[in-house]
């Protein structure tokens, strides 16, 4: 937390791989119109660029780096843009330059597998992947970098192994799972397909076992549809916790993590484990809450709601009753000035720009007709 038609081919050579940029279709459903507020949350975003191109935290001290924002805030333009003016290309063109001459891992470090995963997702949905090659070789070259796989001493059988943490600590086994997650994984699955990655490659061959192995919560294969937050440790499972037999309870975000990765990949094999997800998320929906939290449990859920509402645009039909839904609830977190902001600082959502750009990214997916 969903793939589209990428014009041109893209060759990345590294790491012994030679890829070409593929199609990714059938991720959402076509919406009706963009809501009102998606341009004036849009014209917000492009008013908070820095003179280097970036856009960056005035909030919090981590994201004032500007990488991962800036990433995030282009993922949210590209997708939103449908006859861009001049300026606004130019704006996002400068992002992207920001980008191009800044290291992943730079200090001081801005969750970088997440800027590298939200780097390749912008770049495929603005058909920049030729213009800024190189950019989306290091991403590649990053995410390959710090996967916990056997070059970093995460064994095949290890829970772990497969995954994506964020990327600012040393990946090596044992202490380089330490903020491993579905979600970090899900967007670096996305970003390195639409980079042109074969699904054959051993990198998301792994990354696939990982996913599956989130949603098989206590040993039964998947049949329960929902996901876990990630494999280990057991306590770290599910930011809902665990049921009486010690086993994760699956939420919403992590849920819709899961499925688009699968979606993504695009396993035959994967067909009931993409339906059990699918009648999960159907049966526990909510426009306004994140599913899977019990009541007493509403500090959490609260810290979670603007990306569940992103999460959920990635695997929604837009077109649905459930995707209207979703859409007119984010319109009333609207501020006057355009921006948006979530319920809660546990997450960062109380951050407008991280909220917009989330909220906006939602809103083209919720309309888009091409799937994006």
């Amino acid at each position: 937390m969903r793939r589209a038609s990428l014009a041109g081919g893209l060759a990345l050579l590294g790491g012994g791989l030679l890829v070409a940029a593929v199609a990714l279709t059938d991720l959402t459903g076509i919406g009706g119109s963009r809501p009102e507020g998606s341009a004036r949350a849009e014209q917000w975003l492009l008013s908070r660029q820095s003179e280097d191109g970036s856009f960056r935290s005035t909030d919090y001290a981590v994201l004032r780096a500007g990488r991962s924002t800036t990433a995030v805030v282009l993922r949210a333009l590209v997708l939103s843009e449908s006859a861009p003016s001049a300026e606004r290309l130019r704006q996002v063109e400068r992002g992207f330059e920001f980008l191009d001459g800044q290291p992943f891992d730079a200090a001081p470090v801005d969750y970088p597998a997440w800027t590298a995963a939200l780097t390749l997702q912008a770049l495929g949905a603005s058909n920049r992947l030729d213009r800024h090659r190189e950019l989306a070789r290091r991403a590649v070259a990053f995410l390959r970098a710090v996967q916990l796989i056997e070059s970093n001493g995460w064994a095949a059988d290890r829970p772990e192994h497969g995954g994506f943490g964020l990327g600012d600590g040393p990946p090596r086994a044992p202490d380089g799972a330490e903020l491993l997650s579905l979600a970090t994984t899900s967007a670096a699955i996305e970003g390195l397909v639409v980079a042109g990655v074969s699904r054959d490659d051993p990198m998301l061959v792994a990354a696939r076992g990982f996913v599956l192995r989130c949603q098989d919560l206590c040993g039964e294969g998947g049949a329960l549809g929902g996901f876990a937050f990630t494999t280990a440790p057991v306590h770290a499972r599910s930011k809902a916790g665990l049921d009486d037999r010690g086993c994760p309870l699956p939420i919403g975000t992590t849920t819709a993590d899961g499925l688009r990765a699968l979606r993504v990949l695009d396993d035959p094999r994967d067909a009931a484990r993409r339906t059990a997800a699918e009648e999960w998320l159907r049966e526990r929906f909510s426009a306004e809450r994140v599913p899977g939290f019990r009541a007493e449990q509403q500090h959490l859920e609260a810290a979670l709601r603007i990306y569940w509402s992103e999460a959920a645009s990635r695997v929604v039909d837009g077109s649905s009753e459930q995707g209207r839904r979703l859409s007119a609830a984010l319109c009333g977190r609207q501020r006057a000035d355009g921006s948006i902001v979530g319920d809660s600082a546990a997450m960062k959502e109380d951050d407008p720009l991280v909220a917009t750009a989330l909220v906006v990214t939602a809103w083209a997916r919720l309309t888009a007709a091409d799937g994006r």
